[in-house]
């Protein structure tokens, strides 16, 4: 076995210590499971929670009792709001506190199934964070003397959310006289209003603990990019670890760029293409950039089908939980050679706990910040 050495990241002993609460009441739980996923879509999650049918309850209400008399909370109440906290307590005093702790998600409850076995009995909550009220909500307003940035604060605003939004100055009425602009629906869910929006302005929306991000890319990991990458090491820090290196020239490809160009009045469109010896399909990728010329289409055009030409290694990475590990923070990796040892970003991160494994934190990574699959 070859010595590699020692680039730090290692955690001094502690224990993984959290806590569940619904609607405000902490209660007891197996286990859990937080996906933070890709930017644009909805993380979700699963909880496994004990669970007893008994003769009656020594209160009026419980969340994990149910009985003849007085039915759980859990199966009456119609909103279900979770929050899981986690993280490492340095001080093990017998009980934690949330501001010990990192809240890793704020969600909904889409689902619940009570389970019966010879083992005992049990409840499974699944639920999506904020992003689920923009998407189980429709809207027929089209808001055509609104801008993008007033839109997206409205909304936030309307479920209760904090906005934390990138002022834009043209209005939405603008776009929608853009041929090339898909905003025809009479009615869509708002969360599709927002990604339209957004790609219009060449952003990104997302909804990241209680509030919702509406700008560019670059300023939401601006914080996460500007750290030194966190170090993981084969045989040292990792558990497991798969890598593949998963070239895009396997098929040709296009590229569309569509954008409107407010200053001149004016619609540009421009394509770039790349072709490989041997391939027979090809694939093809549609951005709707605001603001272009059609110089600046073109090229932007170009960049984007030289970078989806470059060859990626994609992986799975699993290892000791840290909240600190989400979509768009970079992972430098060592000890596996050349080629593979490099810096990562994480694409998708799937944080889990239970009393029996402690806290784990799995990891879709690729060496490009964006593309392929989420």
């Amino acid at each position: 076995m070859i010595h590699v050495q020692d680039h730090g990241n290692r955690r001094t002993f502690s224990v993984p210590r959290s806590l569940v609460r619904i609607n405000g009441q902490t209660v007891w739980c197996n286990s859990w499971m937080v996906n933070l996923n890709a930017v644009n879509q909805a993380d979700d999650f699963n909880l496994e929670l004990p669970f007893q049918v008994v003769e009656s309850l020594h209160s009026d209400s419980s969340y994990l009792l149910n009985s003849i008399e007085t039915p759980s909370e859990l199966l009456v109440q119609g909103t279900l709001l979770v929050e899981i906290f986690v993280g490492f307590q340095h001080d093990p005093k017998p009980y934690v506190e949330p501001s010990d702790l990192t809240r890793i998600m704020y969600g909904l409850v889409d689902s619940i199934e009570v389970k019966f076995s010879s083992s005992g009995e049990a409840v499974s909550l699944s639920g999506r964070n904020m992003v689920a009220v923009f998407l189980d909500n429709k809207i027929n307003e089209k808001f055509p003397n609104l801008t993008s940035s007033q839109i997206a604060e409205m909304l936030a605003e309307k479920h209760g959310l904090k906005p934390r939004v990138a002022q834009t100055y043209t209005t939405v009425g603008t776009y929608a006289n853009d041929e090339s602009a898909e905003m025809s629906n009479d009615s869509q869910a708002e969360w599709d209003l927002l990604t339209s929006l957004a790609e219009q302005e060449g952003f990104i929306v997302c909804v990241l603990d209680d509030f919702l991000y509406f700008g560019p890319l670059e300023n939401l990991l601006h914080d996460q990019l500007a750290q030194d990458p966190m170090a993981y090491t084969w045989g040292q820090n990792v558990l497991e670890l798969s890598i593949t290196r998963n070239p895009h020239a396997a098929k040709n490809l296009t590229i569309d760029v569509h954008s409107y160009n407010a200053s001149q009045s004016q619609h540009v469109s421009a394509s770039a293409k790349r072709d490989f010896p041997g391939a027979d399909s090809t694939y093809q990728e549609r951005h709707f950039l605001a603001g272009l010329t059609q110089e600046q289409a073109q090229q932007r055009a170009q960049a984007l089908v030289d970078q989806l030409a470059e060859m990626e290694l994609v992986g799975s990475v699993t290892v000791t939980g840290d909240t600190q590990l989400r979509v768009g923070t970079r992972i430098a990796l060592y000890g596996v050679g050349q080629v593979l040892s490099d810096f990562y970003y994480i694409r998708k991160a799937s944080h889990t706990f239970s009393q029996t494994e402690g806290y784990r934190t799995n990891l879709s990574i690729s060496t490009r910040l964006l593309g392929g699959d989420s």
